[in-house]
């Protein structure tokens, strides 16, 4: 069995020509994201540096947290499931 969860979410960069796709790991997502709660802002921070390492940071509320990014591209998942019920 396995499980698959997709969360979007809408960004504001500093520049509007900034278009990014970063793939995180859900815990890391999702513990970051508990531990920022006290903020208004959230700044994110993506590094590639070319050698298969991509970085993603995150600062907000007094605290930063920085963790790599996972490899590949997210699989083309709206094609299996219908788009009406």
């Amino acid at each position: 069995r396995y499980r698959f969860a997709v969360r979007e979410f809408l960004w504001k960069p500093e520049d509007a020509e900034i278009s990014a796709v970063a793939l995180v790991p859900a815990k890391t997502l999702l513990d970051t994201a508990k531990s920022l709660t006290n903020g208004d802002n959230v700044t994110i921070a993506l590094s590639g540096s070319g050698s298969g390492e991509g970085l993603i940071g995150f600062e907000g509320a007094g605290r930063r947290t920085t963790t790599r990014l996972l490899e590949g591209d997210l699989p083309k998942y709206r094609t299996l499931f219908p788009t009406e019920f």
